[in-house]
């Protein structure tokens, strides 16, 4: 990779490239550095990450869908405004659209809230760390008024207020949230 002003790699990085999904590295899938190392907290993760996951493009080169990414802006926003994920994105955004009852995902089954959705797979959805996943979509939310703020569309695709409650469209929704992403920018972070 070409040396831009002697800076590192991973120096090269912005937060436009965070965004876009073109760091370099870090692709979605197996090698998902969210998917590693449970234990560590995010500041932990990216540390590791960044000494022993190196980039195999030089960023802005090309495109490759990564969760971690969105893990690091996360910790930007909290660096920068000095609060944490969940307050800053429940007080400047959510709460701004009516949506109060928004917290980040438990980590295990037994710390799922009331009104929290359970989560089904084929394996046990529990065994990562969804609390480390916060800026990369391990919300849970008020899946109706988040849809019908960010996601309008949905309607008319079969999952409006009557599809939330409990059964078999609600379930389904559920099951294919990320088949459901639309292309529009505020609806790309519902995953």
């Amino acid at each position: 990779m070409k040396d831009d002003a002697g800076r590192s790699p991973n120096e090269q990085i912005t937060i436009e490239h965070l965004l876009t999904h073109t760091t370099g590295a870090w692709a979605h899938g197996v090698h998902d550095p969210l998917r590693l190392n449970a234990q560590m907290t995010h500041w932990e993760l990216i540390a590791w990450t960044l000494e022993h996951m190196r980039l195999t493009r030089a960023p802005g080169d090309s495109f490759a869908y990564s969760n971690f990414g969105y893990c690091i802006l996360g910790r930007v926003i909290e660096k920068l405004t000095g609060q944490t994920y969940e307050d800053y994105i429940k007080e400047n955004i959510l709460t701004r659209c009516g949506i109060v009852d928004m917290q980040i995902a438990g980590n295990a089954l037994k710390d799922r809230a009331a009104n929290e959705v359970k989560y089904y797979s084929s394996v046990d959805p529990y065994w990562r760390n969804l609390a480390r996943e916060d800026a990369c979509g391990g919300v849970d939310r008020d899946t109706e008024r988040f849809d019908e703020v960010f996601c309008p569309h949905r309607r008319l695709q079969g999952y409006g207020p009557t599809a939330f409650r409990r059964g078999p469209a609600y379930d389904d929704y559920h099951d294919r949230r990320e088949s459901l992403l639309c292309e529009r920018p505020l609806c790309r972070f519902t995953k």
